[in-house]
This record gives structure tokens, sequence and C-alpha cells, in this order.
């Protein structure tokens, strides 16, 4: 008899879906989402940047020439240049010419037109190939014999500080999703407590014909995980809409490091993080719910 009770108090939805301030709640839970979403790809995007460049900092080298008479220049990289494709004859050498090593300073001048007769210095790059030895510390005193001055840098320097910031900015990045995730499950209970005080009489009744409340509690994991699941899904298309936008040329432009972009094998991550999201909702919701109704709605 208290089954069919029950059945028939809940043939209609317990918990209105469009009460207790649903569309607001589903509003603020959508920008955490947001938020989320942009943290989690700017990580990603983190990642793929450091190993791009760890990637291309590998087998590599930069050869510069310090040359204090500049009509001594092309002489001097004429002899690096013998010497180093003697010693590396299966590698990349190659010469940087002016423009690009212009280029490579306006990090640090701008886009100010510089005076031709400024001294830049002579670079060469070399990538090593598999086969030749990379050891470069014999080189500086062979041309230093024939009077040329270089000085050598393999970029593992640079290679490490990539590393190091990169391992910071996951970090931190790791750091900022477990706040939105907190933030995500502080709502959630607020809005268990809420739908638990509006629902007071609903629940007594429910609880006076024989209902358990493990059968209440569902129906809080139920409804939050919904929630959870659209809010998800809104939060990660408003974000991946966005992260496509500042990934165009323009907007780029304005950025001093690479943006956030948006890579197709991105939707593994961020399918999981809307399942995610969904269950941290229906997990904060289903624990809230069961020590509220423990404590307050259940007489010993």
């Amino acid at each position: 008899m208290q089954d069919n009770t029950v059945k028939n108090l809940t043939s209609n939805p317990l918990l209105d879906p469009k009460g207790n301030d649903a569309g607001s709640l589903l509003f603020v839970l959508s920008i955490v989402a947001y938020l989320a979403t942009i943290t989690l790809m700017f990580s990603l995007s983190m990642n793929r940047i450091s190993a791009s460049w760890n990637t291309s900092l590998k087998n590599t080298a930069t050869v510069q020439i310090l040359v204090d008479n500049p009509r001594l220049i092309e002489t001097q990289v004429d002899i690096t240049l013998k010497n180093l494709k003697e010693n590396y004859p299966n590698s990349e050498v190659t010469a940087v010419d002016k423009k690009k090593s212009l280029d490579m300073l306006k990090p640090w001048l701008g886009n100010s037109v510089l005076p031709d007769d400024l001294p830049i210095p002579a670079l060469i790059s070399i990538k090593f190939a598999k086969e030749d030895n990379k050891d470069l510390a014999y080189l500086t005193p062979d041309l230093k014999a024939e009077g040329v001055i270089i000085e050598i840098d393999d970029h593992t320097r640079w290679s490490e500080q990539v590393k190091r910031s990169a391992t910071a900015l996951k970090v931190a990045s790791s750091a900022l999703l477990i706040l939105i995730f907190s933030i995500a499950i502080l709502i959630t209970n607020y809005a268990t407590k809420s739908a638990l005080l509006a629902q007071k009489k609903i629940i007594n009744i429910l609880l006076q014909v024989g209902a358990k409340n493990i059968f209440i509690t569902k129906l809080f994991i139920k409804q939050a995980g919904v929630r959870g699941l659209v809010s998800g899904f809104y939060g990660v298309s408003l974000g991946c809409v966005t992260i496509i936008l500042i990934s165009t040329d323009r907007i780029k432009e304005i950025f001093i490091i690479a943006p956030p972009s948006f890579h197709w094998p991105d939707l593994i991550y961020l399918l999981t993080f809307i399942i995610g999201f969904s269950l941290n909702c229906s997990i904060s919701a289903g624990l809230t719910s069961t020590n509220i109704l423990s404590k307050k709605y259940r007489r010993k």
C-alpha cells in the first residue's frame, strides 16, 4: 500500500525543474563551466606550445661570431661555415641573414627602424643529424686559431626554462580548475539545501508514507546531474567559441604570448569535462541531501 502511495505522489515531477530559481542557477553554473573550459583550453594550449618549442630546440644550436670589424664579418662567417660543415657533414648548417637577425631583436627593440650601420652579431644555426657528434666544445679553440671568436648556445638553458614555465602553468591551471570545481560544489550544495527547504512539506509526506532517504536523495542526484550536464554543455560551447575567436590572426596580434587555440583532439578532454562536471554536481547534491535528510527529516 505504501509503495503505491509513493508511486502516486511521484507520478508528476517532485522537484519542479523551473522552480527554486532554476534559470539563475543554470546560468551561474554555466559561467563556472565556461571559466573552467577557458582554463582547461589554456592549459592544453600551453602544453602544445611547450612541446613544440622543446622539439624545435632539441638537437639544435646557435653559433654567434664576435666580430670587432664589420668588414671582416663575411670572411669570418665563411670560415666558420666551412669548419662546421666539415665537422658536421650530415647536419643542416645555415647562416642567419641580417634581416632575420633583426627580426630576432624586435621583441627587445620593438618595430622601430634600425640604422643600417647597427652592428648585428653574425649567427649560424645548426640542426644536428642523428649520425653527427653533437659535441661543440672543441670548435672554439679550432676557430680561435684561425682568428674567429665564437660563442655557442646549445639551447639547453632555454629548453629548461621552457619546461619549468610549462610545469608552473600546469600547476596553476590545475589549482584553478580545482577552485572552479569547488565553487560548483558550493553552488550545488546551496541549491540542494534550498530545494529541500522549498519541498519540505512534500518530503515530509513521502517520509510518512514510507519513502526512504535514498529514494528522495536519488531525485536530487538526478536533478543536479541533469543541471550539471546542461550547464557544462553551455559553458563548454561558449568557451570553444571564445577560443576560436581569439585564435584569429587579428586577435593574436594583441597578445604578448600565443593565445589558447582549439584543436579537434581537445574534444575528448571537453567531453570528459562535461561528464565530470555533471558527476561533480550529482555527487555534491547526493551527499548534501543525504546529510540533511538523516539529520532533520527522519525521526528516530
